[in-house]
């Protein structure tokens, strides 16, 4: 039990981390800054941001409902 807690808790972790990626990076803040807007990726580039925002959300939710299962006792 204290193994999944562990692999739950570090998935959360791992999803907000993701969620801060996001956030840093469409505020210009990131390794690139505003370069990216001059050049010709732009496109992919906020596609996989925003890919990574949701897939870092719905990481969130299930981990966040996997330590709400474990802590009731209902592990699947």
């Amino acid at each position: 039990m204290k193994h999944k807690v562990t692999l739950t808790i570090t998935s959360l972790l791992g999803s907000i981390s993701g969620l801060g990626v996001l956030v840093i990076h469409m505020r210009g803040a990131g390794l690139v800054g505003g370069r990216i807007a001059n050049s010709g990726g732009v496109f992919f580039w906020v596609w996989t941001l925003i890919a990574l925002g949701v897939t870092s959300t719905f990481s969130i939710i299930l981990s966040a409902r996997g330590l709400w299962g474990l802590q009731r006792g209902q592990s699947r």
